[in-house]
C-alpha cells in the first residue's frame, strides 16, 4: 500500500494523497457535529496502518479531537498545523504513534482563516 493522508476538518475528513498508480483516495464528509468523524478517522487510519500503509493524519479542527486521541495536549504544543498554514516555513510537526504519523492541532486554527481572509483583502488592496 501506498501513503495516506487523512485531512481532518470541521465538517469533513477527506483522504488525500500523492500521485502513485498503488494508492486510493477515501473521502468521508458528514456536517453535523458528534456523529463520529474522529473515531472514524482514527480508526480507519489505524487499520491502514495496520495493513502496511504510510498513515498520515491532519487535525484540521479548532477543538484538535484528534490530536487528543493521540494522546497529545493541545494547549501545550509549539508547532501545530496552524504555524504550518501561517508561516510556509514551519515545517509539518508530525508525532508518530500506533503506526501513524499525526500533524496535531490546537485551538489557534480556529483564527486562521480570519487571518488569511484579512491578508487576501490587503494583498487585493494594494495590488
Amino acid at each position: 500500500m501506498g501513503a495516506i493522508v487523512f485531512y481532518f476538518f470541521n465538517s469533513a475528513v477527506r483522504l488525500r494523497q500523492k500521485s502513485n498508480a498503488n494508492m486510493k483516495t477515501i473521502a468521508i464528509f458528514n456536517q453535523s457535529g458528534g456523529v463520529g468523524k474522529t473515531t472514524l478517522t482514527l480508526n480507519v487510519g489505524y487499520q491502514l496502518a495496520q495493513a502496511g500503509a504510510k498513515v498520515l493524519l491532519i487535525d484540521m479542527e479548532p477543538q484538535a479531537s484528534l490530536t487528543v486521541f493521540a494522546g497529545l495536549e493541545p494547549e501545550e504544543l509549539r508547532s501545530t498545523i496552524y504555524e504550518c498554514i501561517m508561516d510556509s516555513e514551519v515545517e509539518l510537526p508530525a508525532h508518530s504513534f500506533y503506526g501513524m504519523d499525526l500533524v496535531p492541532a490546537n485551538i489557534n486554527l480556529s483564527g486562521a482563516e480570519l487571518e488569511l481572509v484579512a491578508w487576501i483583502y490587503l494583498l487585493a488592496a494594494l495590488s
